[in-house]
């Protein structure tokens, strides 16, 4: 199965190249001003856009953004900032049911809901909701495994009952995130790639949530999470993961390169039959 959007597929096929996806406006961006209000450093949010751009060229990934809102206020300043300014997908991650709701809204108003994804839902998101995401025809929708979880039979469970209440009410493309917490998650992450993928789930998660995580704490220096990162990102590459959430965009500098070189090596690996 398939989730097509401009400039992007997501797909479950077995050879198809990941979606990296990177964040802006998350909670200790150096380009917002205020969270609340939404007011933002448009300079410093131009020049890495146009950064990502011309990386993302030259080593022939697909992406989409992330757009992280506190409150209704800074969704819809953000989305009115990145509608002209990014032709690849967006996920409208709103940290409270309001702001999601008012990203949806939002991005009906500017007519680009045929390239946003709802991020996310899961068995909880509230009927409400799940209307209001049909009601503005947004394209699609990540479905978050639960988290509590640390069981395959678990996790797979908690998608299909997330599945089939969400498509009681919202028709468009849905996408499984595994949810990685720690370390411990990771072979779990892995095995439930392959057999979503094998019902023609495209599945993905956010390796980058391990690695900021320790270095929030105070576990990793910088360098070591930037490390860290890389490795399970090359890990979940390799496991044919659909999309990738890699973290702050700016480690775009770092991932797309090793995203390029993954990929030759998954092509040599099915040549060698292993």
């Amino acid at each position: 199965m398939e989730v097509v959007l401009p400039g992007a597929v997501f797909s479950s096929a077995e050879r198809a190249k990941p979606v990296l996806i990177g964040s802006l406006f998350y909670r200790g961006d150096s380009c917002v001003v205020n969270h609340g209000k939404g007011i933002f450093n448009k300079g410093m949010v131009k020049a890495l856009l146009e950064n990502v751009r011309d990386l993302k060229e030259r080593a022939g990934v697909s992406h989409a953004v992330e757009i992280v809102a506190e409150t209704p206020q800074a969704i819809e300043s953000y989305l009115e900032f990145m509608a002209d300014r990014v032709e690849e997908p967006l996920l409208i991650g709103g940290v409270t049911e309001h702001a999601r709701i008012a990203g949806y809204r939002k991005a009906a108003e500017l007519g680009i809901q045929n390239r946003c994804i709802a991020n996310s839902l899961s068995r909880r998101t509230s009927k409400k909701e799940l209307e209001e995401l049909q009601d503005c025809r947004i394209a699609a929708a990540v479905v978050q495994l639960n988290g509590e979880a640390f069981k395959v039979e678990e996790k797979l469970h908690s998608f299909d009952v997330a599945r089939k209440r969400i498509s009681q009410s919202y028709s468009g493309g849905l996408l499984a995130d595994v949810g990685v917490i720690d370390l411990s998650t990771i072979p779990v992450a892995v095995k439930i790639i392959k057999v979503l993928k094998r019902r023609g789930i495209p599945v993905g998660c956010s390796p980058a949530n391990v690695a900021y995580q320790l270095y929030g704490k105070g576990l990793l220096e910088l360098e070591e999470a930037r490390a860290l990162n890389s490795a399970l990102t090359a890990i979940l590459q390799l496991a044919g993961a659909s999309f990738i959430m890699y973290g702050p965009l700016k480690a775009a500098e770092y991932i797309f390169a090793l995203a390029k070189f993954m990929e030759i090596l998954r092509m040599r690996m099915g040549e060698w039959s292993l």
